[in-house]
């Protein structure tokens, strides 16, 4: 949907999503209540409806800028491949540090030697 444009509309704010760290979902995503009856969803879709244009064109503008997050052809930089094995990456550095200064450093020197890192 980011890719093709199109703003997505979420109903769920307690999640986690991809990218959390280069990505402002805010920026983009609209946030709706859960709703029950089909009058309720002739509601929202009013409600969509009546979203300011300008808006609209600020939101599909991010998507844009951020598009490439999502793009999973590895012959580009930055795409979503290359962003995950990064995020994986510092997230064992962070782990490793951890380690480091509140225990298990004999674990930690055995990562620090390998390869994986």
């Amino acid at each position: 949907a980011i890719r093709a444009g199109c703003i997505p509309v979420l109903f769920d704010r307690v999640r986690m999503m991809a990218f959390e760290a280069k990505v402002n979902y805010s920026r983009f995503i609209i946030y709706q209540e859960e709703r029950a009856t089909q009058g309720d969803m002739v509601d929202m879709l009013s409600e969509l409806a009546a979203v300011p244009h300008q808006e609209k064109v600020e939101r599909r503008k991010y998507m844009l800028e951020i598009s490439k997050y999502f793009n999973y052809d590895t012959s580009t930089p930055e795409n979503a491949f290359a962003l995950s094995i990064g995020q994986l990456a510092s997230r064992a550095n962070i782990l490793l540090e951890y380690r480091e200064h509140y225990g298990k450093k004999e674990y930690h020197e055995v990562l620090k030697r390998s390869s994986i890192f």
